[in-house]
């Protein structure tokens, strides 16, 4: 599908602010490449519009032909298209939580709780006495701690909430494309193979990166799995555009889970590096009151510059070892080679 990524906005429950290279986003030759720059945010809007203008989640709460036309009148959408989706997505269990908010009544009066886990399946409807949150995405069953791992949408509100990346309901409500029936993305309580639910019985909201021993599965090691190629059908590759998108977007998600797990580590990461002491005296760094207060990139961390510089060495001990190379080569390729095409799915 030539505008994938434009469908699946209008699916989305959640809005993407992000920095896009629009000279590769433009292109009208050559492969598409989707380049995101600085950060990227998924919020989630309030459910009651504020100019009247209905978008994402709020659509959801139009029926039948009122919902369809509202999708339709987004540009370069085909109204056909539109109406198989809506239909393809009304088994969507967050598609069906929100229809049926919409038979409630005023939602300013109503705070519902959802279990963003991996069942996705606990809902409370509970009537509101004040200006409290109408919609809570709640990760886990523990009451304590449910409220730093939820996601809170107001009825009105002047502001979005931002949906953090180590959130099960993250890629559900971002890509209805790819999770059409709205199953759970990542989440830091996935266990391993043979290692039962009752054993991951920490609690710790940093533990993003499946840091529980060996457990749990670490976000890159979903992912990958995710993004192999099978025999069957893989609907993620199959997508085109929208796979670039969503590629880059796990790809922003893991390495902000990593600098989140090492900022928050500082005190062992300085410990091995002096309290960041030969770092400033290598830097120039004169003022006392800033030493101490950076973040260390440990040189596990791929493209830091202890990594970066790491790797220099380790290309200048081969140069010093072996001598300078003799010759730089490089080659280019057609994509309608044969090898290349049978390699292919239908329709990639």
């Amino acid at each position: 599908m030539y505008n994938i990524r434009a469908y699946n906005s209008n699916f989305s429950f959640a809005s993407m602010d992000v920095k896009v290279d629009e000279e590769l986003a433009n292109m009208t030759s050559g492969v598409y490449t989707f380049c995101a720059h600085e950060t990227l945010y998924h919020n989630i809007d309030q459910l009651i519009s504020r100019d009247g203008k209905s978008r994402y989640l709020q659509l959801y709460f139009y029926d039948g032909e009122a919902e369809i036309s509202q999708r339709s009148s987004w540009k370069n959408v085909d109204r056909r298209i539109i109406q198989k989706l809506t239909h393809i997505l009304a088994s969507n269990l967050y598609v069906r939580t929100f229809k049926h908010l919409s038979d409630l009544g005023p939602l300013d009066n109503y705070r519902v709780t959802l279990n963003a886990s991996v069942e996705l399946d606990q809902r409370v409807y509970n009537k509101s006495t004040t200006s409290e949150a109408v919609v809570i995405w709640v990760e886990g069953n523990d009451n304590i701690t449910a409220y730093k791992r939820s996601i809170i949408v107001y009825g009105r509100s002047n502001y979005s909430t931002e949906i953090q990346p180590h959130f099960g309901c993250y890629d559900p409500l971002l890509y209805p494309l790819f999770f059409p029936n709205g199953e759970s993305g990542w989440h830091p309580k996935i266990p391993r193979y043979g290692v039962a639910i009752d054993e991951i019985h920490s609690d710790n909201e940093d533990n993003d990166e499946g840091s529980e021993g060996r457990s749990t599965i670490s976000m890159r090691e979903y992912y990958c799995y995710k993004f192999q190629i099978r025999s069957n059908d893989n609907v993620i590759l199959m997508g085109g555009r929208l796979f670039q998108q969503f590629a880059v977007d796990t790809y922003i998600k893991i390495e902000t889970t990593r600098l989140i797990f090492v900022e928050k580590n500082q005190t062992k990461i300085r410990a091995d590096l002096y309290q960041g002491v030969v770092d400033c005296f290598n830097v120039g760094e004169a003022q006392l009151s800033r030493v101490g207060q950076r973040v260390m990139l440990p040189a596990s961390f791929i493209g830091g510059p202890r990594d970066m510089r790491r790797r220099f060495m380790d290309a200048m001990a081969l140069v010093q070892d072996d001598g300078r190379p003799d010759i730089f080569l490089t080659m280019t390729c057609n994509p309608k080679w044969k090898e290349i095409k049978d390699e292919l799915l239908p329709g990639q």
